[in-house]
């Protein structure tokens, strides 16, 4: 597993020795712990404890009874902040309290129904126990994360927040922010904010491999649609070989989470499809050299829609969100690829099964996001272009005439839109150059 150093703060009340033997142990699995500070006497050294937290991304809480023969605990006020503002600041998920020698029916009332390992001691050592603690702690903060990747396609701007804030603020790990940059690419595509989104990302001082490849492939994506500006123009000869050495790399870096490693090969194999089609259409190469680049393209499709359909079999919640990208997928093959070596049959077969997974997208989308009036209409034209394509391989004369009348009530609906938003920005350019005038 590719070392991530998420860091650890481990907070502790009067077992200082057991905190710091937790923390070696803990590098042992290479998180990076911060024991807390102990008592807050000053405010400098409350500052200092809040920013180690802050730095954190997981938290062990060690909670131990004083003393064998009695029932006091190390609930001091020191231990107390810090679980409260962990606690504020955390998902419960990512906060690890091990109670030593207690239960949880001994923590105050408002902790009462907190999760936490019981861990007895006895005749054990203080070594014996923080191995325990150890492992423990990274059995639980080592299960994969579920992310609702329709959610973070629909909070773009929150996103944007979250890498800007990467360097000064680690509140979130490296595996999670590879998660939601993954998922953010169709997001910065739809909204063409590539200039901007490039800038931050070149900003960002990654901790771990895992997450520096990740901000590779999105910059790769960025740097795909610009060069080929959409894939209409055929893309540099040695700009074709960087990126598809950096899309051909052997990567495995997180072994427990096989949804990201799939995420991440189904991105490689994306990015090179696209790079196989771009430079097919180079005109300094010979027909047989086009044909070779085309057949490679198709064999990256193919690889791709496999890698989707292990994505929806393996993970099930997935399935609305990979439509979007089986219709990419077919459409490509369809549009770029068979009908370029004139395959009719088999355009014909990838556009059904496209028109088919970017309509299902485009509602579903609809349905859990009514209020993102943007994407929406983002995808609602992926959809309608996409079945304006599908039109031409379409002839039973009645389908031909539904989608006729699809496209044009989709068209009127969509014109209506743009006359109105044209008379706003006429007004406002009136008003605006009247101001100026005016000054």
């Amino acid at each position: 597993m590719d070392a991530t150093n998420e860091k650890v703060f481990i907070a502790w009340g009067g077992n200082q020795p057991l905190a710091k033997a937790v923390s070696e142990k803990i590098s042992k699995y290479k998180f990076s712990a911060i024991v807390g500070g102990g008592q807050v006497t000053d405010l400098y050294l409350g500052n200092q404890i809040l920013t180690q937290m802050r730095q954190c991304t997981q938290a062990v809480i060690l909670v131990q009874r004083t003393s064998s023969e009695s029932n006091k605990y190390n609930l001091n006020d020191n231990m107390m902040f810090e679980w409260g503002y962990l606690t504020s600041q955390m998902p419960p998920n990512k906060i690890h309290v091990f109670l030593i020698d207690m239960q949880a029916k001994h923590l105050p009332s408002d902790l009462m129904g907190t999760w936490a390992t019981e861990i007895i001691q006895s005749n054990r050592t203080m070594e014996d126990v923080a191995e325990e603690v150890a492992r423990t702690f990274h059995a639980n903060a080592s299960i994969p994360i579920e992310v609702n990747k329709m959610e973070v396609l629909h909070t773009w701007e929150r996103t944007k927040r979250l890498i800007e804030n990467y360097n000064e603020s680690s509140n979130i790990s490296d595996v999670e922010m590879a998660h939601i940059l993954l998922h953010s690419i169709e997001a910065n595509y739809q909204y063409m904010e590539d200039e901007y989104t490039e800038k931050i990302l070149n900003n960002m001082k990654p901790i771990s491999n895992l997450l520096a490849y990740v901000v590779q492939l999105f910059k790769v994506n960025i740097t795909l649609v610009r060069e080929t500006n959409h894939l209409t123009s055929p893309i540099d000869f040695d700009l074709y070989e960087e990126l598809k050495s950096i899309c051909s790399r052997d990567v495995n870096f997180i072994d427990k989470d096989e949804n990201l490693n799939m995420w991440i090969q189904f991105y490689k194999v994306d990015h090179l499809i696209m790079l196989h089609s771009s430079i097919a259409t180079n005109p300094e190469l010979r027909d047989e050299e086009k044909s070779l680049y085309i057949k490679k393209s198709v064999q990256e499709g193919e690889r791709a829609l496999d890698i989707l359909q292990k994505i929806i079999s393996e993970f099930p919640r997935d399935k609305n969100y990979v439509n979007l990208f089986v219709g990419y997928i077919h459409g490509h093959l369809r549009y770029h690829c068979y009908s370029k070596i004139e395959c009719s049959d088999k355009a014909s077969y990838h556009s059904k099964l496209a028109v088919d997974a970017f309509r299902d997208f485009y509602l579903t989308f609809k349905q859990l996001f009514p209020g993102d009036g943007y994407l929406i209409n983002q995808f609602a034209q992926t959809y309608y272009l996409d079945l304006a394509r599908h039109a031409d391989y379409v002839s039973d004369a009645g389908e031909q005439m539904m989608i006729r009348r699809m496209i044009s009530s989709f068209l009127s609906k969509y014109q209506q839109q743009a006359e109105r938003q044209h008379k706003i920005f006429k007004k406002l350019k009136d008003r605006a150059e009247r101001i100026l005038k005016d000054g």
